[in-house]
């Protein structure tokens, strides 16, 4: 587990206004233990349970004056659920939410629960050499279920990329964007309906 994908996903997955981190996670240090990670600040894992607190307050741009902002997670190997917990408080409103990505379609199923699935799989796979044979069918499924949101909304949209990262290119500013691949992904956005101080969110991520 490196600390680029650890940053990327827990930095990237709260979100505090525009976005809030000091980096994208692009270009951070090599392969680091999980009990080395900066944010990672609790992990206990046994034979069915793995638990982590993590802290990114520091990773956190200074300007949001936020005090204290974390993440609990809970994954269950028997079951496959998932438990998110995302939880700030800081000096003045600001904008909050949580969001997860799929490369399928998200569907609302009422009750607080939406299907995410999968796809574009030759597409995403061939971003750097082209197609390596498989098909861009969707399939797979995930299950969100919100368990605890007060005066929140769920918003469902197609997110904004920095090309040059996301499909493959160096991002050195000499590249023609026309050699990138272009996936379509789909955000599923939880966030808080008006600016606040502080919040909390409670998701449930389920096959």
């Amino acid at each position: 587990m490196s600390v680029y994908g650890l940053n990327s996903a827990l930095t990237n997955t709260m979100c505090f206004e525009d976005g809030g981190a000091l980096t994208n996670g692009q270009y951070l240090n090599g392969e680091v233990p999980p009990e080395s990670c900066a944010v990672i600040r609790r992990c206990f894992i046994d034979e069915r349970y793995l638990f982590a607190h993590i802290v990114i307050t520091h990773a956190l741009d200074p300007k949001l004056r936020i005090l204290h902002a974390d993440r609990i997670f809970v994954f269950d190997r028997t079951t496959g659920v998932i438990l998110l917990s995302d939880a700030f408080h800081g000096h003045r409103p600001i904008r909050f939410a949580t969001h997860l990505h799929c490369s399928g379609s998200v569907r609302d199923l009422g009750h607080d629960q939406y299907r995410l699935t999968g796809g574009q799989a030759n597409l995403i796979a061939g971003i750097k050499g082209g197609s390596k044979g498989l098909d861009d069918n969707e399939r797979g499924e995930l299950f969100v279920q919100v368990l605890k949101a007060t005066s929140a909304q769920v918003v469902v949209e197609e997110p904004s990329w920095v090309p040059g990262y996301i499909y493959g290119l160096n991002n050195t500013g000499l590249e023609d964007i026309s050699e990138g691949r272009f996936p379509r992904y789909r955000r599923w956005r939880l966030q808080a309906s008006s600016p606040v101080p502080q919040g909390s969110f409670l998701i449930a991520v389920s096959p």
